[in-house]
């Protein structure tokens, strides 16, 4: 079962997100948001690409079926794919606010967008670095080696604040702050033009696209969260919940095309 799910996911995920950048490659003129779909389909196209495959091959293999160097590899790779997916929702947001909240202050750069996108992948890396200094690679096995066990909690808690409770909490009022002008916008009956500008429908989109991953991620966050900061590990089901996890996971990289290709 799990090799049919994840062989699924990880081929919508790779054609669904192929679309997508051809999609925008045929666009006559790119918009400020383009760039971090972009960048949203280009993590989507690696989760299907390089996670999925590569965890599935782990899981089907009695001991690490990889050289020694992708220990440290292998699993900060979904830590990073997983931060640059939420950061860049986070910058969709933003964007959004920018276009209804202020549409009048001027437009950041194409190369501004670029840049703020090689920042994203840079706080990233940075995330997952502490992931990869206790990962140990040895007798055919990779494992997590914590001076103690304060300090993985500690990690766990920090990529759950740091990458689901605060980029979600900043994404929520920011859409909820657009839409209440959005709504102001249609009763006063401003100008068709600014109303047009602003696209209702383009933010409703990047919402539904915020939820999907809301949900996708919330059982991973609260499964690690149990194992390292209770006694979840030695929950009796535990090794047969914990890869259900990792499907919705990565079948967030599977829906966004879904959503995207709305736009």
């Amino acid at each position: 079962i799990q090799l049919v799910c994840y062989s699924v996911i990880a081929g919508v995920s790779i054609f669904g997100n192929s679309l997508i950048w051809w999609k925008i490659h045929h666009r006559p003129r790119r918009r400020i948001s383009d760039f971090f779909i972009i960048n949203l389909s280009l993590s989507d196209i690696l989760t299907g690409l390089l996670s999925i495959p590569l965890d599935l091959a782990e899981r089907l293999s009695k001991g690490w079926p990889f050289w020694g160097f992708m220990c440290k590899i292998v699993y900060p790779l979904q830590t990073v794919l997983m931060a640059v997916t939420v950061l860049t929702l986070l910058g969709i947001s933003a964007e959004r606010y920018r276009a209804v909240i202020t549409p009048m202050k001027r437009k950041p750069t194409r190369n501004t967008i670029i840049s703020i996108i090689c920042i994203l992948w840079g706080i990233s890396i940075v995330v997952a670095i502490p992931y990869m200094t206790v990962l140990k690679y040895d007798n055919m096995e990779c494992y997590e080696v914590w001076s103690s066990r304060a300090h993985v909690a500690i990690y766990t808690v920090s990529i759950f604040v740091l990458l689901y409770v605060i980029p979600l909490t900043i994404i929520t009022l920011c859409y909820v702050r657009i839409g209440l002008r959005l709504k102001q916008d249609m009763r006063s009956f401003r100008k068709i033009m600014a109303r047009c500008s602003k696209n209702p429908h383009m933010t409703n989109v990047f919402a539904l696209v915020v939820m999907v991953f809301a949900i996708c991620q919330l059982p991973n966050h609260v499964i690690y969260l149990w194992h390292d900061l209770g006694r979840g590990g030695d929950w009796v089901y535990y090794s047969d919940v914990l890869p259900l996890c990792h499907i919705l996971t990565y079948l967030n990289s599977a829906l966004d095309p879904f959503a995207l290709g709305m736009l």
